[in-house]
């Protein structure tokens, strides 16, 4: 229970740093009145972000401690790499809205933000989608714990963990393959030769690795925490008097990013029957 209680304790508190860095990035998108729509699309993402995070401080001792020390350190990565890449994009954006009033982009920032910054932009708003699938999917596995602890009946956790497993090796899979398509970007933007560019590209190409390099991370942290997730539901399936099916089909991809001794993208077809 102390173990718990302590590992709680933990998250909650880098779960309030990344909280207040997503809220202030939140408030200077929402500030600008006349934002391009890659911007409002984030903005709205954002807020739909806080929400997960703030969930996470609704996970129990008890549960902590039947999810393991490794989910919750998985799960602290990738706070902190939230927090990292919010911060990295809140410096960003002040910079590529430096010629515009308070509140309001020039005509000239405008295209910059909703055409020469969509890579950026799409890095940011594709690590939020995985920040809020990371924490989702832990807070979900959480509920199942809490609910064997509560005394609900077998057939609704049952039903419940077949759900949790088939969304988080989807999951899964999605970040793989998001792990593939950044090697490539970050490949061919550091062979870019550097003396065809002034000091501002040079800034903004650096600004651009800075924010991949953090979603590699986060991606490794995420796919980690999912992982461990799915074997941790499989313990809590048996647990339960359920035999749960998996097998690994591997993707096409032979090369690039890889996690444990798998290589490739993973397609986890997951089913829960009975046991005999």
């Amino acid at each position: 229970m102390a173990e718990g209680l302590a590992i709680a304790a933990a998250v909650v508190g880098i779960a309030g740093a990344a909280l207040e860095v997503s809220k202030s990035l939140y408030e200077d998108l929402h500030a600008i009145s006349n934002a391009p729509k890659t911007l409002r699309a984030l903005e709205a993402d954002i807020s739909t972000l806080t929400a997960s995070v703030e969930a996470l401080g609704g996970i129990e001792g008890p549960d902590w401690e039947k999810l393991g020390t490794r989910a919750a350190d998985h799960t602290k990565s990738v706070l902190r790499q939230c927090e990292a890449a919010c911060t990295t994009f809140r410096a960003d954006l002040t910079r590529w809205t430096r010629h515009s009033p308070p509140n309001e982009l020039t005509a000239r920032d405008r295209v910059v933000l909703g055409f020469y910054r969509q890579k950026e932009i799409a890095s940011v708003s594709q690590q939020v989608q995985n920040w809020k699938l990371s924490f989702t999917s832990i807070v979900g596995l959480a509920a199942v714990q809490s609910s064997l602890r509560n005394g609900r009946t077998s057939e609704s956790i049952n039903n419940t963990l077949v759900a949790f497993r088939e969304e988080t090796a989807a999951a899964n899979v999605q970040m793989q393959e998001r792990m593939g398509t950044l090697v490539t970007t970050h490949t061919e933007l550091s062979q870019v030769d550097r003396e065809d560019l002034d000091e501002s590209d040079i800034q903004d190409a650096d600004a651009t690795l800075a924010l991949l390099k953090i979603e590699q991370e986060t991606l490794k942290s995420s796919v980690s925490l999912l992982q461990d997730l799915l074997a941790r539901s499989e313990e809590t399936a048996k647990s339960q008097g359920l035999t749960v099916t998996q097998h690994n089909v591997f993707g096409a991809y032979s090369s690039g990013p890889q996690v444990g001794q798998n290589s490739g993208n993973i397609t986890n077809n997951v089913g829960a029957v009975p046991a005999k």
